[in-house]
């Protein structure tokens, strides 16, 4: 767990999501602020890169992934390289979305860790 729940059960989460966006969108476009950090972080950061490139990839989807730090992106990029239709952008994600005016089915907003400063 961590300082907001002593159990991580993300399944029930990622279950509801994915299904809302199977259920709506057939080729879904998904972007999620924040990628992959470490390798096979499933109970810590969740892995929300490989599992939302790979359910791209299923339904013939999209995912761009925004994130601001140059190190996090290239563990991203290696990571979903057999994925064809994930991207992942190095750059600050407010910005990224000031620039540009792409369709969004689902928004992961995922890039601000609550222990860093400037959080509150």
């Amino acid at each position: 767990g961590n300082e907001v729940s002593r159990r991580m059960d993300r399944d029930r989460g990622w279950d509801v999501i994915l299904r809302e966006c199977m259920r709506r969108f057939p080729r879904p476009r998904i972007i999620e602020t924040g990628c992959i950090r470490t390798l096979d972080d499933w109970r810590g950061a969740g892995n929300s890169t490989v599992l939302l490139g790979e359910y791209a990839t299923l339904k013939g989807g999209s995912l761009t992934s925004v994130d601001i730090d140059p190190k996090h992106c290239e563990l991203a990029r290696a990571t979903v390289r057999d994925l064809p239709n994930t991207a992942v952008v190095c750059a600050d994600s407010v910005a990224w979305f000031k620039s540009g005016e792409e369709p969004i089915d689902l928004l992961y907003l995922d890039s601000l860790d609550s222990f860093a400063p400037r959080s509150e």
